[in-house]
Order: C-alpha cells, then sequence, then structure tokens
C-alpha cells in the first residue's frame, strides 16, 4: 500500500511568523557568536525595518549574506535596499541575497528590487541574487 500525500503550501500569515522567527534566530546567532570567531569569520548583523541582515565577509553563501524578513511587517523602502546594500559594500561581502516573501504587496520595495531599480545600483562585478 502505497500512501501520497499532497503538499499542502501555508497561508500568508503563518510564513511571514516563520520568516520573523527566522530573523529572530539569525539576528540572535550573530549576536551571541565568540568575539574571535565574528572577528575571523567576518560577521555582523543589523536590523533594517522588521528584518534582519546578517553579513559574514569569509563567505559567498547567500545564507550568510542576506537580509530576512524584509517587507513582512510592512513595505520595504528605497532607502532600506540602499542602506542594507551599502552595508554589504561596506563590510565587502562579495554576493548578497534579498527574498521577496508570502504576501508582499507588489509595490513594495522588495518587488523593486526584482525589476531594474536594483540591478542599476550594484556595480559590475558584484552580485545580487
Amino acid at each position: 500500500m502505497q500512501l501520497r500525500a499532497r503538499p499542502k503550501r501555508p497561508s500568508v500569515a503563518i510564513c511571514r511568523v516563520l520568516e520573523r522567527i527566522e530573523a529572530e534566530s539569525a539576528f540572535s546567532q550573530h549576536r551571541c557568536a565568540p568575539p574571535n570567531e565574528t572577528r575571523r569569520l567576518g560577521m555582523k548583523s543589523e536590523r533594517i525595518g522588521a528584518g534582519t541582515v546578517v553579513l559574514t565577509r569569509r563567505s559567498v553563501n547567500l545564507y550568510y549574506n542576506r537580509w530576512i524578513g524584509a517587507g513582512q511587517a510592512g513595505p520595504t523602502t528605497e532607502q532600506q535596499i540602499d542602506h542594507f546594500v551599502e552595508l554589504a559594500r561596506d563590510h565587502r561581502v562579495e554576493s548578497i541575497g534579498v527574498r521577496a516573501y508570502a504576501g508582499v504587496p507588489p509595490h513594495d520595495g522588495v518587488e523593486m528590487a526584482r525589476g531594474s531599480w536594483l540591478p542599476a545600483r550594484i556595480p559590475r562585478g558584484e552580485t545580487l541574487a
């Protein structure tokens, strides 16, 4: 006998809660890292809006260089995106990631990032995902 289950997509509200939990967890992990490891790995974390930016200079993996929860508690502004890009540039990370999440309005800044607005602010040779 073979059982099959259809994948179930969680509601927007649940996705938002999960994203905020992930943002809080990443912020806490970065802030609780031992100082010698923080220096060795080049770790930095900062809140922008309701989201959390985590940057790790010694990694090119987007999991360690991203803005988590952008647009979940309210619209993301161009100024917030500019600040995120500037943080990454100042911290000298090679690539950064921003995802548009469930329930983000189409006019939100994160959606602007998917068009031409954000890529125009990223110099050649830098990576945007």
